[in-house]
């Protein structure tokens, strides 16, 4: 089971970023700002051309999180890929308000029928992660991760890229994220037109792999993610942005 929650929320890679893993790129932007014309974004998931399901993203506004103030966002998602994935989610993402870094992470899960919550908090000083995982039955388990900071969450390398990088002084460059279990590695590779909503666009196209090997559109524009694939033995699946900017 934990095999495929990971494997989600590379969808929600973040859908997003690669989703935990989701990115930090988008200087002096806040996302209250970047919500400011719409507030929700939906992307539709296919698989090997199949509609399978959607993601839903709002912006909830802010509240304070162990004494600093947060961006909340809000994830709505289902999935439903032949027997390999079948899930249900409800997730709320804390973004420090000045780093854009995750403080917290709360999921209602419901994969496969078997619900469950898990909380990510983030201790970006100590480099520390620490998820609990509570079942339906009242069982609660509780990992600990160490990783180098910053620490990432997959969704929120989706919507934030780091601050001071520029893509276009990066081309060709892979730039290495840390998430809370492991490392993602995105590499800008160049300017490509994408089908979105029934337009063509021009768009950021970036590669990245880390627990699975994955493509990105981003817009010009505001960097939002237009589009998202990972390929794998199984077929593909993407993630499509629906509505129009």
């Amino acid at each position: 089971m934990r095999k495929n929650i990971s494997f989600y929320f590379s969808l929600s890679f973040i859908c997003v970023f690669l989703l935990g893993l989701p990115f930090n790129l988008y200087p002096n932007q806040l996302q209250g700002q970047r919500f400011k014309d719409f507030k929700e974004i939906k992307y539709n998931i296919s698989f090997n051309g199949i509609p399978s399901g959607y993601v839903v993203w709002s912006y909830l506004g802010k509240e304070v999180v162990g004494g600093r103030q947060a961006h909340i966002l809000s994830i709505e998602s289902d999935a439903n890929i032949l027997k390999f994935l079948d899930l249900v989610s409800s997730e709320e993402i804390y973004l420090d308000c000045e780093t854009h870094l995750p403080v917290k992470v709360k999921r209602n899960v419901k994969m496969f029928g078997k619900k469950e919550i898990i909380t990510e908090r983030y201790n970006q000083e100590k480099g520390e992660v620490i998820l609990t995982r509570e079942k339906k039955d009242g069982v609660v388990k509780e990992e600990v991760y160490e990783q180098g900071i910053p620490i990432h969450n997959i969704l929120d390398l989706l919507y934030f890229f780091p601050k001071g990088i520029n893509l276009e002084e990066k081309q060709g460059e892979w730039m290495s994220f840390n998430l809370p279990n492991q490392k993602v590695q995105i590499k800008f590779h160049s300017q490509r037109k994408v089908k979105v909503a029934g337009k063509v666009k021009k768009a950021y196209f970036l590669v990245g792999k880390g627990a699975r090997r994955f493509n990105l559109w981003l817009s010009l524009d505001n960097k939002i993610p237009l589009r998202l694939d990972f390929i794998s033995l199984l077929g593909k699946v993407i993630i499509r942005r629906e509505e129009n900017e």
